[in-house]
């Protein structure tokens, strides 16, 4: 399954919950849908796993925000749909609404908004096609 994490920086969680409870109503959650519920796409939920990183990555990603995040967000595409249209509008939701950066697992760097919206080289964010061909 392919995932897009989004850590934020000084927000709340009941923030963050009233935020994809507004934006995804489909279901309360977690998980939150995005799609529909015959043909979900998105199921959104609280991430807690830090601990699944290499120590490395998360040292970036502490870096990378200055501190641990207050809040983590997971997405999981589902298996039968790109989904790519759907994971760009939920990093813009999260990081428009909150400071913090984006892993969409597939490279090994963080994402500000402003970076997955303008890539000037290389694989772009969410690029699982590229990755996919090599």
């Amino acid at each position: 399954m392919r995932s897009v994490l989004v850590h934020l920086r000084d927000a709340s969680p009941p923030d963050v919950t009233a935020l994809l409870q507004r934006v995804y109503p489909l279901q309360l959650g977690p998980p939150w849908i995005a799609g529909t519920r015959e043909a979900p796409v998105l199921y959104i939920e609280r991430y807690a796993d830090l601990h699944e990183y290499e120590p490395e990555h998360l040292a970036a990603l502490v870096s990378r925000l200055g501190r641990a995040p207050s809040v983590s967000v997971v997405a999981n595409v589902s298996g039968r749909v790109d989904g790519t249209a759907e994971v760009r509008a939920f990093v813009r939701t999260l990081l428009g609404a909150f400071d913090g950066v984006a892993d969409d697992t597939l490279s090994e760097r963080f994402w500000t908004l402003d970076e997955m919206e303008h890539v000037e080289e290389g694989r772009g964010f969410f690029d699982y096609r590229r990755q996919a061909d090599g």
